[in-house]
């Protein structure tokens, strides 16, 4: 369910930064999203979502406005170390912690050579 905000601004300050109040609007719902995340008071999910982009788009608009995305404590240093190590992390972050993941990557990489195997075969 959406809501719709309305608020009301001087014509004077459309006309001064030459925009229409659709883009104005879009400004504004971008800058308080922006806002929000900096703070800590809504997700990047949350705000690429309110804004209809992709997360990963806002992420790169939030760091290029000064947003900081770690804390740069050694915990944060360690855990996007790791999975700069294990490449299917990026595709299954969600099994981090199952402790079959590493059980996961064998069968998967098991799996590619049998079907190389079955190729040269061919």
């Amino acid at each position: 369910m959406q809501q719709t905000i309305h608020i009301q601004c001087p014509t004077e300050l459309l006309k001064g930064l030459q925009v229409s109040a659709e883009a104005f609007a879009e400004l504004i719902k971008l800058q308080a999203a922006m806002a929000l995340f900096k703070q800590g008071q809504i997700s990047s999910g949350m705000a690429a979502k309110w804004l209809n982009m992709p997360r990963v788009t806002f992420l790169m608009l939030a760091m290029e406005t000064g947003a900081e995305l770690l804390d740069n404590t050694p915990e944060d240093f360690e855990m996007e170390t790791a999975l700069l190590s294990n490449h299917w992390l990026t595709h299954f972050g969600c099994c981090r912690n199952d402790p079959t993941f590493d059980q996961l990557e064998v069968e998967i990489a098991k799996y590619r050579r049998q079907r190389e195997e079955n190729d040269e075969k061919t």
